[in-house]
């Protein structure tokens, strides 16, 4: 492989799906945040669909300007997946059966006690002079091609695979050409505050990571905001690996100390997962019950590996007779105040401890839209809450304006993050 320092990379993404609106291309969005974290901008990004034509002049016109071009999708085992076939052709050369390509498939279907069919044969030929990266989360090949200094990483459309791929085999070996530089990262997970916010808390951070940059060495701190979280990505790049680590130690360090309430993690962890850890720490269970959230936060937290050493169970208590016959929420109490309310809730928290018998209780009830809501409560309204085995109940309302699946996403988030605020003993917002 040709050692060079000028990365300018381009993104193809491929598929009729994206084209025609039936799937939100999120693909570009987390390559192009990734790449820009690790000093490594994209320059363009085409999406073009499932024909041999159109890949064809996507791959010449991103080629004009850059010198790697990374593709999502048509790596799978149906007809219209004819990306390494138009790849071979792109590159002069032809597909060919890989071995260890095969080897993978018959173990993976063996063990989901399948047998391989002729389409699923196929995913094991690939382009004769491309190197193989193993896919550890799929069958689809992950393909290196280089000739006459185009370079072409071809990755899955499956949005969880080209993340994993991404992250796990491209991106270390595109910052392995950039020289004998070291890379070093860090990561911060934070929760509860708007990226406008905090980086206006973090200006002073930002500026000193901006003032480091010297020829010698380059330092970033990037912003990669999701629903409720944003996690700050700290690279760096240079020739010494101590300077950098110790740099990037006292980015962090200040970091900490001017937003550590909202801060959750150092580690590449879920909001959930963390909440996990401390209540193993602390020898704490808890229970869920659960209304407009729908056993979202109960699957949140059973996702995790070792979740039953705190997880004792949950209830989706949807309709207002299961929440007065499961969790004993008063039927005054739903008449008076409407099962979208913080006195509801709290009945919710007492009912699950006593049923549960666990140390806490998360409860939610909201109006997660698109319809449902009204003058007083309206789509996006939630009524949440903890409670602890002492007594102790803490209820608030907010209110979302977004979509049904991100607003159960937002109202098991900010339930949660309640949840951490009592375990960190940090003072819960009013």
């Amino acid at each position: 492989m040709t050692m060079q320092k000028d990365i300018r990379i381009g993104l193809l993404i491929i598929g009729d799906e994206v084209l025609n609106g039936d799937t939100l291309d999120t693909n570009s969005n987390y390559a192009a945040k990734q790449l820009s974290a690790a000093n490594m901008p994209v320059k363009r990004i085409l999406t073009v669909g499932d024909k041999e034509p159109q890949i064809v002049k996507g791959l010449d016109y991103l080629f004009q300007e850059c010198n790697i071009v990374i593709s999502t999708g048509g790596l799978g085992p149906t007809r219209d997946d004819i990306t390494k076939a138009t790849v071979a052709k792109y590159y002069n050369t032809n597909l060919i059966q890989n071995e260890q390509i095969l080897e993978n498939l018959r173990e993976r279907y063996k063990q989901r006690g399948r047998t391989l069919n002729e389409l699923n044969l196929q995913q094991a030929m690939v382009p004769a002079t491309a190197v193989i990266m193993p896919n550890d989360v799929g069958t689809a090949p992950i393909m290196w091609l280089e000739e006459e200094g185009k370079i072409l990483a071809t990755l899955p459309g499956v949005p969880f695979e080209m993340r994993h791929n991404l992250d796990v085999s491209i991106i270390p070996k595109l910052l392995s050409m950039k020289g004998d530089d070291k890379v070093v990262e860090r990561i911060v997970m934070t929760v509860g505050i708007p990226e406008s916010d905090l980086a206006i808390k973090l200006k002073e951070i930002d500026d000193a990571v901006d003032a480091a940059n010297n020829d010698s060495y380059f330092y970033k701190l990037a912003y990669l905001p999701t629903l409720m979280v944003v996690k700050l990505h700290l690279t760096a790049i240079g020739p010494d690996e101590t300077v950098l680590v110790d740099k990037l130690n006292g980015f962090v360090n200040k970091i900490l100390d001017i937003a550590n309430e909202f801060i959750y993690s150092t580690e590449r962890i879920s909001l959930f997962e963390y909440v996990g850890k401390r209540l193993i720490i602390e020898k704490k269970t808890i229970a869920c019950v659960e209304s407009c959230t729908g056993g979202y936060m109960a699957h949140q937290f059973t996702a995790s590996e070792g979740s039953s050493a705190y997880f004792l169970g949950g209830a989706v208590t949807y309709d207002n007779q299961v929440k007065e016959d499961l969790v004993q929420v008063k039927h005054e109490t739903l008449m008076k105040y409407g099962a979208v309310s913080e006195q509801t809730v709290a009945e919710m928290i007492s009912g699950g401890l006593k049923q549960f018998k666990t140390d806490y209780v998360l409860a939610t009830s909201g109006i997660a839209g698109p319809t449902g809501g009204g003058e007083d409560k309206p789509i996006g309204t939630l009524c949440f809450g903890i409670g602890s085995s002492d007594g102790r109940i803490i209820t608030r309302t907010i209110r979302f304006n977004l979509r049904r699946n991100e607003n159960i996403q937002l109202f098991s988030l900010v339930t949660v993050d309640l949840l951490r605020r009592e375990l960190d003993k940090l003072p819960q917002k009013v």
